[in-house]
């Protein structure tokens, strides 16, 4: 169940009218997965730009991305950027214009994902930012009626980075809108997949995917390790499979946003490692003869 509006909740809270959060003036956002097209979503500094004709689909609750904050095009000569606005960014989820979901953006060392800072040569026309891999997880704000917050239902959402801005003397925070809307349409998780060989760790690692495209063992025994693919066209499909793993009582040990090994718009541009009790899982995207898209999972012996 989503959260209803909230006429006195502060702006940028769960239940608020986000046409009451102002655009930030000095500074804007981007979110983007590297060298993928449908995942660059919105210009640095524009609000209400999204790049995408159509709405991203993320299968399940997790998308890895990466958010760029700059000071906005606009602005000339030098500029700085505060160095704590990465910290305490922020995402917010919205559906019919008000706030359904709020998530910090700052990446955290207990999920294993890099924060990174950049600064470029000002005499070269670039100016300072900030690049920082978050995983979404597009949980509902607020409590639900069981008591406890839930992920959000199937839909189309829209997406913001806003800065919750820092307590005034008055003793309140005055948040703007770094960048967005990005429109997602979130749907099911990706089915797990049946029919593998007997050897293979299926509860410990559990597989997604439409079907199976091949699996093999490393040196042909089982103990050596194994090379599973599926085919998916899910776009955070590398997201949804560590997920899975993580459910299944593994630990993510590495994520990366690079540029696919093809790419083709719409893979998945992450990599990501898991640790199993048994094995270490790296997760990636390959392309099939004919095109198509595959997850691919490798397993080695821990």
């Amino acid at each position: 169940m989503l959260p209803a509006a909230d006429p006195s909740a502060a702006p940028g809270t769960c239940g608020s009218a986000i046409a009451d959060v102002p655009q930030s003036t000095e500074n804007g956002a981007m979110l983007t997965r590297t060298n993928i097209g449908e995942m660059t979503l919105g210009d640095v500094g524009t609000r209400g730009d999204d790049t995408t004709t159509e709405p991203l689909e993320v299968a399940g609750r997790v998308l890895v991305a990466q958010l760029v904050i700059q000071p906005r095009s606009d602005q000339s000569g030098f500029v700085t950027l505060d160095p704590d606005l990465d910290s305490r960014a922020e995402y917010a989820v919205t559906y019919g214009g008000r706030v359904v979901g709020v998530q910090r953006a700052v990446s955290t060392a207990a999920s294993a994902l890099s924060t990174s800072a950049y600064w470029a040569d000002p005499a070269d026309g670039a100016i300072a930012g900030f690049a920082t891999t978050t995983s979404l997880a597009f949980d509902a704000c607020g409590p639900a009626p069981s008591g406890e917050r839930g992920p959000l239902p199937n839909g189309r959402y829209e997406l913001y980075a806003l800065d919750p801005g820092t307590t005034s003397g008055t003793g309140t925070a005055s948040p703007s809108v770094l960048g967005g809307p990005w429109a997602l349409e979130l749907e099911d998780a990706l089915p797990q997949v049946t029919g593998l060989p007997e050897e293979f760790p299926t509860e410990e690692v559990p597989v997604v995917g439409d079907s199976v495209y091949d699996v093999f063992e490393l040196d042909g025994v089982a103990a050596s390790g194994w090379v599973l693919q599926t085919r998916t066209d899910a776009v955070n499909a590398v997201d949804a499979a560590a997920q899975t793993l993580v459910d299944a009582g593994g630990t993510i040990s590495g994520i990366s946003i690079a540029a696919s090994e093809s790419g083709t718009a719409g893979l998945s541009s992450t990599t990501s490692e898991v640790q199993t009790e048994h094995w270490t899982v790296q997760l990636s995207m390959r392309t099939a003869k004919d095109g198509s898209p595959l997850l691919r999972y490798r397993l080695e012996p821990r």
